[in-house]
């Protein structure tokens, strides 16, 4: 946690010290699924459920239309998990809410100059679990909530995803897009547990201060 929240800092310092930088902010809607499945391959149902984010982030040139544009967000994410005792343990559903600091990179390549237009945004995505809590659905039909372990032999605190983005940019600076966000790996660690990459689908709304 230490290290990302350094790394954000620097990078946001870093940036801000360059001329033309513009600073906005940011919020939106998550729609959270993942692919799931045991390490012999058989498929783990899931079911999608919703979740918000919000943030701030940086517009930097490269060039007339090209721009470097760094977000730090919080995101959480909401999704579960149909294991109907697949691994003989009466678990029947697992449902994960986990919340996240968010460092997007994204370039956006904007099809206009100034004006209202069409753009698109692209990049890898590193994310970080500062919380979560799992709701554990029994056979028996009792359940029990706790907290998420983070570590090892659990799940894994840390999250890496490619987004893509296309939005308009209003002429008052206001800006709306939507995205697909794509996991590139488990949020388990456990060598013995499943592997749950999530996808998410995004509607963001930003705000530049020009």
């Amino acid at each position: 946690m230490r290290f990302i929240a350094l790394v954000s800092l620097l990078t946001l310092f870093t940036l801000s010290s360059k001329a033309q930088i513009i600073y906005g902010a940011d919020a939106g809607w998550n729609h959270i699924g993942a692919n799931a499945r045991t390490r012999e391959g058989t498929k783990i149902p899931v079911i999608a459920r919703n979740g918000f984010h919000a943030g701030i982030m940086l517009k930097v040139p490269f060039d007339k239309k090209l721009y470097f544009v760094p977000q730090l967000q919080y995101s959480s994410k909401k999704y579960d998990l149909r294991y109907q005792n697949l691994y003989g343990d009466s678990v029947v559903q697992k449902n994960l809410n986990i919340h996240y600091i968010e460092l997007p990179l994204l370039l956006q390549y904007d099809t206009r100059e100034q004006k209202a237009h069409v753009f698109f945004q692209f990049g890898p995505s590193i994310s970080f679990a500062i919380s979560g809590r799992e709701k554990i659905l029994e056979l028996d039909q009792s359940s029990v909530s706790q907290k998420m372990v983070f570590d090892f032999y659990a799940y894994d605190h840390f999250e890496f995803n490619l987004i893509g983005r296309i939005g308009y940019q209003f002429g008052n600076n206001m800006a709306l897009s939507t995205g697909y966000s794509l996991g590139l790996g488990s949020i388990v660690d456990d060598d013995n547990g499943p592997i749950v990459k999530p996808r998410t689908f995004t509607v963001n709304l930003g705000y530049w201060f020009r």
